[in-house]
């Protein structure tokens, strides 16, 4: 159906009431809760109702889904009117009417009851100002429960329903009637009058408590800006001074300030490159630089450029007194030091009673064995034949290699425990040294045990190793070998070369470590928990360890208790 012109609510309720009834200016916020309110009056007295509404646009019926859906519980018609489409949810209980492009109904906000308690119309027009906060977008309202307006609204809407829906346009006059218009009860404009009185003094609360907090971040800037020692300087695109706050910071008096629209260059001799420092600023950078007064305050600056809709107009500096933060900064970092020296010196402290108590008794048994062999020698040297004297011999000879290599233990791991073990790099003939510590180890044990050498490395190559400490690593691998497996279970060494890295592989079919025990194999005087009845100090992985650290190299342990054990050494290749 075509029409010549389409109705205004708006502009026909404002040609009846002329100037009798003031048109106000509100905000979406207070549009949205007097419509509410209204709407909670039906709801609260369960009033059958004939209502009308209008929205400029489908998202503001996606907030009041819920609120229709309760409304047509208890209202006997709902209508309403929307720019866009509605959902489909909706339609089973309200008549949803979708606006033309042209039609007014789209720039307006309407409500209109129809009860036995009350009418009312309330209807605004966008007045389409830019805001950020939707909830801010005002409309012109005109709004009353007079009959003679309500009747007027209902005219309008009716030839809506002409041109959009005229099948059921008799069904809705009908309910027109089933309503006649009347007077509102005086409960009901009681009612509503107390909640706008509310709703007034809450805005008001509102807004008080707003003021109130911005008077307190105010008075709290300006605590803070006069208390802290901060200068902000503010220059334009061509690194003039706009604005300085120079004075409030005694050491920064050490510098003459300057006057706004002076050039900040001008600062150079106390604070040198600060143009260079003010061109990267105000090139789009974001810098920090520390300087020193001549007094010995040190200053912090810190600058960012300010921008205007993508466009650099002037730069912000802040210049903080950090003097006495560097000096407490300073004071705790000697502090620490002191504490890790202390800590260091502890440390050592407890090693040495350990290293003390471990030697008094690991030391007992070999000295005992060679004395009671020498007062054998002493004594019943013409009787002893020359085998058993040789023997003797030999006894006294192994107990000395033994506390030798357990002071040769004691002394290396209490240098490296004191961060003065350095290394010596120099050629080695690794299978000759292998071969000689096989010689000792043999000896030193009096091992039967059948110690396989597989050496791959070609006979011409000589690494560069620390010759001491890296023997006295094979010594301690193989001695663990001999030490902790049976006589007849053979003992495999493999010597290769894996890309730039020297392996040396020691594996035994040993007593193995406990897998409880690996993870702390390395400390010092740590031995697993299934060797009690070996003498040892527990030194030997940890030297093995930290040696094999110091050429850059590394350790891995693989073991299972009763099972063996394999020691895999690595360190780089250098010739």
């Amino acid at each position: 159906m075509q029409r010549s012109s389409s109705p205004s609510l708006f502009m026909a309720l404002k040609e009846a009431v002329g100037d009798s009834i003031p048109i106000l200016k509100l905000t979406k916020t207070t549009l949205v809760h007097v419509s509410h309110t209204l709407e909670d009056m039906v709801l609260r007295h369960t009033l059958p109702a004939l209502i009308f509404t209008g929205f400029q646009e489908s998202s503001h019926w996606q907030q009041e889904t819920a609120r229709y859906r309760h409304l047509s519980q208890v209202a006997k018609q709902i209508c309403i009117f929307a720019g866009e489409p509605l959902p489909e949810e909706s339609a089973a209980t309200a008549l949803q009417i979708q606006l033309d492009e042209d039609d007014p109904f789209r720039q307006e906000w309407f409500l209109a009851i129809l009860s036995s308690e009350f009418s009312v119309v309330l209807c605004g027009l966008d007045q389409h100002a830019n805001v950020d906060d939707e909830g801010l977008r005002t409309f012109e309202v005109i709004w009353s429960f007079e009959p003679e307006l309500v009747s007027i609204a209902l005219d309008v809407v009716e030839q809506q329903l002409e041109h959009y829906r005229p099948d059921v346009l008799p069904t809705l006059q009908q309910a027109r009637l089933d309503y006649p218009l009347r007077q509102p009860s005086a409960r009901l404009i009681t009612e509503f009058t107390a909640e706008m009185i509310a709703f007034e003094d809450r805005l008001h609360q509102l807004v008080s408590q707003k003021n109130l907090k911005i008077s307190e971040y105010e008075a709290l800037r300006a605590v803070a800006l006069k208390n802290a020692p901060v200068v902000l300087v503010v220059v334009d695109a061509e690194g003039v001074v706009l604005y300085h706050d120079w004075g409030r910071v005694p050491r920064l008096q050490v510098i003459q300030p300057l006057e706004p629209n002076q050039p900040i260059y001008k600062l150079k001799e106390h604070l040198p490159d600060l143009d260079e420092l003010v061109a990267k600023i105000l090139a789009g950078n974001i810098v920090q630089r520390s300087y020193t007064l001549s007094d010995g305050s040190i200053i912090e600056l810190h600058g960012s450029p300010i921008v205007d809709e993508s466009i650099i107009t002037g730069a912000v500096l802040v210049l903080l007194d950090v003097t006495e933060l560097r000096r407490a900064e300073s004071l705790q970092r000697e502090y620490e030091h002191l504490q890790d020296l202390f800590a260091q010196e502890q440390a050592l402290s407890a090693l040495k009673d350990r290293v003390m108590r471990v030697i008094a008794h690991e030391f007992r048994t070999p000295l005992a064995v060679m004395l009671n062999a020498s007062q054998i020698l002493l004594q019943y040297a013409d009787r002893l034949t020359e085998t058993e004297r040789q023997e003797g011999l030999l006894n006294i000879q192994r107990q000395i290699m033994r506390l030798s290599e357990m002071v040769q233990d004691v002394s290396l791991m209490m240098r490296s425990s004191n961060k003065q073990l350095l290394l010596r790099l120099k050629p080695l003939d690794l299978r000759q040294l292998i071969e000689e510590e096989i010689h000792y180890v043999r000896t030193a044990h009096q091992s039967q045990h059948q110690i396989q050498l597989n050496y791959q490395l070609p006979e011409t190559m000589r690494p560069q190793l620390d010759e001491r400490v890296f023997r006295r690593a094979i010594q301690n691998v193989l001695s663990n070998a001999v030490k902790y497996s049976s006589s007849n279970k053979p003992i495999e060494i493999s010597v290769f070369a894996e890309d730039d890295v020297l392996v040396i592989c020691v594996s035994d079919q040993g007593m193995g470590i406990p897998q409880e025990d690996l993870a702390s194999i390395y400390q010092p005087f740590q031995r697993g928990a299934n060797v009690e009845t070996v003498s040892g100090l527990g030194l030997g992985l940890s030297i093995v360890h930290d040696g094999v650290k110091l050429h850059g190299g590394s350790i891995e342990i693989d073991s299972a208790e009763g099972e063996g054990t394999t020691v895999t050494l690595r360190v780089p290749l250098i010739e």
